[in-house]
């Protein structure tokens, strides 16, 4: 028998609020039907939902068919990381603002051509955010400061020593490995 769900939300209750996201303690009610709308089970839940301004990611090829990676101390995981040039996107801003902006900061460089390529939901279970994902291509030098916390090494990789690094988990950020 097929079914449909449908979603009664119940409360929301703000639980911490940070510059790139809002963390929910969310209840609501799956109603599920039969194809006829007659309601077959009624299930209660509540969770904790992390509501995400997204972010915009970059992946940059230089005329050298190399692309920047940046590497840097990620404290979460405590390591060094191999990643795309990622950033938050701030309240009111554009996804693609984002990543020049970003590209410009954490790259050094600024992109003759920047265009959107897809969008990726990393976490669905728990977390709202949205990753738009961006190819930038004639790159010059440029640079903005960086973040406080942020101590970059920029490397340019070919596209065959990042299959390699992927494989002997020198990359495990999986927004890059995505991209």
């Amino acid at each position: 028998m097929q079914k449909k769900i449908n979603i009664k939300k119940l409360n929301n209750k703000p639980l911490y609020e940070g510059r790139s996201f809002r963390l929910n303690l969310e209840s609501y009610q799956q109603i599920i039907t039969d194809l006829d709308d007659q309601e077959v089970g009624r299930v209660d839940i509540e969770r904790g939902i992390v509501r995400h301004n997204g972010a915009s990611i970059v992946v940059a090829i230089n005329n050298d068919e190399k692309l920047l990676l940046i590497k840097q101390y990620r404290y979460p995981i405590d390591k060094l990381n191999f990643e795309f040039v990622c950033g938050g996107i701030e309240k009111g801003s554009d996804p693609l603002e984002t990543a020049a902006r970003e590209l410009q900061e954490e790259g050094g460089v600024i992109a003759g051509k920047l265009e959107y390529v897809s969008e990726l939901i990393p976490s669905p279970g728990f977390c709202d955010e949205i990753q738009y994902l961006f190819l930038a291509r004639d790159l010059s030098p440029s640079s903005l400061p960086l973040d406080e916390d942020e101590f970059i090494e920029v490397c340019y990789f070919s596209l065959s020593e990042i299959e390699e690094m992927i494989r002997t988990g020198l990359i495990l950020d999986a927004k890059s490995i995505a991209a």
